[in-house]
């Protein structure tokens, strides 16, 4: 009989993963097949995959004969990353603009709605919605290799976003985000490239704006500091 571990596979990297970008699992920590064996209670084969997945995602460093720890990066990383989705987003509109259905854009309402739901206004749960709407606008390009590379950018952005912005001070206001996205989707649905891609660059400047003047004011030695590894 042959055994499918896929599902076993998906299931512990999706955990892990999950733990690493909502912050269960502080940067620089140890991460322990042993341990999450146990926990788990499976065999340290499918932990191990996970592991060594997650590393060539960028979310964990494996050191040899030092141990395995999750990736420590920079604030000037978080700044980068809003940047690049800047690129990235405005460059999917630009594909996506003249093929937006009917359905594409319903679709995008109801993650826009799901924003206002106040069954769960948890800052983990936000954040889920806030990226399943802009993977779905990336998406729109209907280009995988666009849509893949944004949304593996959109996790390490969660993770960074909540060490450094959310324990500081809660940002995820669901009004203005949705407000924000409901501009996005007009614009999509009249097909109006430029006025869409100038929204999304708003979008992306106000979070920009505000990463600098709250959490670089007065810690200008961030901006240009790299990688933290040397303290793990």
């Amino acid at each position: 009989m042959i055994v499918d571990t896929s599902s076993l596979n998906e299931k512990i990297y999706t955990l892990l993963r999950d733990r690493i970008v909502f912050g269960d699992y502080a940067p620089g920590s140890r991460v322990e097949v042993k341990k999450l064996k146990e926990e788990l209670n499976v065999s340290p084969q499918p932990v191990k995959e996970a592991i060594f997945r997650l590393a060539g995602e960028g979310f964990i460093t494996i050191f040899p004969r030092r141990g395995t720890y999750v990736r420590e990066a920079s604030l000037k990383d978080l700044i980068d990353m809003v940047e690049a989705r800047m690129f990235y987003e405005t460059s999917a509109i630009e594909i996506a603009i003249g093929q937006v259905t009917s359905k594409d854009l319903k679709r995008l309402e109801e993650l826009c709605e799901e924003i206002l739901d106040t069954g769960d206004t948890s800052y983990k749960t936000i954040q889920r919605r806030n990226m399943a709407f802009h993977c779905a606008v990336v998406g729109l390009s209907k280009n995988q290799w666009l849509y893949n590379a944004h949304k593996l950018m959109m996790a390490h952005y969660a993770s960074l976003h909540f060490r450094y912005v959310v324990t500081q001070k809660d940002y995820a206001d669901p009004e203005q985000i949705y407000k924000e996205h409901k501009t996005i989707v007009n614009a999509l649905g009249l097909d109006n490239v430029e006025d869409a891609k100038k929204i999304v660059k708003g979008h992306m400047d106000r979070i920009k704006l505000k990463i600098e003047t709250v959490l670089f004011s007065g810690n200008s030695e961030l901006i240009n500091s790299g990688d933290e590894f040397s303290q793990v």
